[in-house]
């Protein structure tokens, strides 16, 4: 296993996933690369546990950099979905690709959450209110 930058690269014909994070305002930028699948929801929930602790958080998951999602990917969306709703806060979840996209349709499961075709302009990084202030590549 080692990091590339955008997160774990699994080695010897593993999976891969990774989570990158970053402050924009008041927003929690989280994109979530790569496999979502059953070792991502093992090595990820923790993290996302974490960046969802907060007195009312407010995040914003990007799903354009999955690759693949599975039941357990899923799992992991609905467990961030239930954490923010229980202390008041509010979860927006970018679109991926239209194969992932299909699946959380097909599974039912796009319909739990505010869904966004695109990053809101105003989160893209490097424009103002939505650079880097805190954050960065998390490993698995």
């Amino acid at each position: 296993m080692r990091d590339d930058g955008w997160g774990v690269v699994m080695e010897a014909g593993e999976w891969t996933f990774g989570l990158q994070e970053r402050a924009a305002g008041r927003v929690l930028v989280v994109e979530l690369h790569g496999e979502l699948d059953l070792m991502a929801l093992q090595e990820l929930t923790w993290r996302l546990d974490m960046l969802s602790s907060g007195p009312r958080p407010d995040l914003l998951v990007d799903l354009r950099p999955v690759t693949f999602i599975d039941a357990s990917g899923m799992r992991l969306l609905l467990r961030l979905r239930a954490r923010v709703a229980r202390t008041g806060g509010r979860l927006r979840v970018v679109r991926g690709t239209p194969w992932v996209s299909e699946v959380l349709r097909i599974a039912q499961v796009e319909q739990a959450f505010t869904m966004l075709d695109a990053l809101p302009p105003e989160l893209e990084p490097g424009r103002a209110g939505g650079g880097l202030e805190a954050g960065g590549s998390i490993p698995a």
